[in-house]
């Protein structure tokens, strides 16, 4: 996490994904973390750009709060990541509901299968911390849904919301 963070800094900071070549450089092995593009001589996460754009609204937040986000290689606010990291269990957990209504209506037995997914699978552990697996449990659940959905209903509107989630 501390790659796309540092990335998602530079973003809010810079609006670039490049990050300082101080921090990059010296964080532990060349390529570990960080590769340097030789063209540009700068530094880049080699873990993708979306892990940084899921991580800028707990920057948001944090700057919005009156924190400091522009030290290089500080840790951000932990409260505004947890808090983050609540609101997207949240939001798996309407999806996992809203899914489970497309093949019961039995209440009880959709809040079962939630809190079953949640607590009793490998998804527990992600959920208490700060990694891309939850936003990655997210976006396929969404993705299925939407593909659901446009099978169901043939809507178009579902197949493009399904391409987002597949990007």
């Amino acid at each position: 996490p501390a790659a796309w963070r540092e990335e998602a800094r530079s973003l809010a900071l810079r609006g670039e994904l490049a990050v300082p070549a101080e921090f990059a450089s010296k964080f532990f092995e060349p390529g570990q973390y960080f590769v340097l593009n030789e063209a540009n001589g700068r530094w880049y996460s080699k873990y993708g750009v979306m892990n940084a754009l899921v991580s800028l609204p707990p920057f948001w937040a944090q700057a919005a709060a009156g924190g400091d986000i522009s030290v290089t290689g500080t840790y951000p606010s932990l409260l505004a990541f947890n808090l983050w990291n609540v609101a997207l269990s949240v939001v798996l957990a309407v999806l996992l509901y809203t899914l489970t209504g497309l093949y019961t209506s039995r209440v009880w037995l959709r809040a079962a299968f939630v809190i079953a997914t949640l607590y009793c699978s490998a998804l527990w552990f992600y959920l208490r911390g700060q990694s891309s697996e939850l936003y990655q449990a997210v976006f396929f659940s969404a993705l299925f849904l939407c593909l659901a959905r446009y099978l169901r209903a043939h809507g178009r509107a579902w197949l493009a919301g399904a391409w987002i989630f597949a990007v």
